[in-house]
């Protein structure tokens, strides 16, 4: 297919792993499979406590212990570095969360890979939730929601909202989280 320039500026080549993918659990099996390694992966890791190390003066920019606060800055860098962008046509393309820093472009499944490593790579737990939109014929739509308290919230990098949107109820056909479990 080509090359793909990464952040250098240097061409890599752009390589597809084909995986079969049924069902609607093999799909979030296989962003989950990419989510539960890509938080041990050393980019990611280190990007998130890069994000919450910043400072603002001599203060925290976000608050130690402040898990809303967290998830929200998290959020908020994937936004600032990562641009939804569709798959290609007729073809369901997967990528590392590495490789969705590196090429800076994502779709809502890897763009929930992404946020669901960096969170998890500070120890936040999450789910993911999939949608299917009136009118659409199957699921169509992947997000994240983080546990922050006792409460989950909403995090969809692939839309120009904020931390806590999600998609209207009434747009919503069908929905259901799925655990983000290692090993499972």
């Amino acid at each position: 297919l080509g090359d793909a320039a990464n952040a250098g500026g240097a061409k890599r080549p752009l390589k597809f792993a084909h995986h079969r993918v049924r069902t609607i659990q093999d799909r979030v099996a296989l962003v989950h499979q990419q989510m539960i390694a890509g938080t041990k992966d050393p980019k990611v890791y280190s990007l998130a406590r890069e994000v919450l190390s910043r400072k603002s003066g001599d203060s925290w920019s976000v608050a130690e212990k402040d898990h809303k606060g967290e998830v929200t800055a998290l959020f908020n860098e994937v936004r600032k570095r990562v641009r939804y962008t569709w798959d290609p046509t007729d073809y369901d393309a997967f990528q590392t969360p590495a490789r969705t820093l590196e090429m800076g472009t994502a779709d809502c499944d890897d763009g929930t890979s992404l946020l669901g490593a960096l969170c998890r790579s500070v120890g936040h737990q999450v789910r993911s939730r999939i949608v299917q939109t009136k009118g659409a014929p199957t699921w169509n739509h992947i997000y994240l929601i983080a546990k922050v308290g006792s409460t989950w919230m909403p995090l969809d990098p692939s839309v120009d909202k904020p931390a806590g949107w999600e998609v209207p109820r009434e747009m919503v056909l069908k929905m259901k989280d799925f655990d983000v479990v290692e090993g499972g």
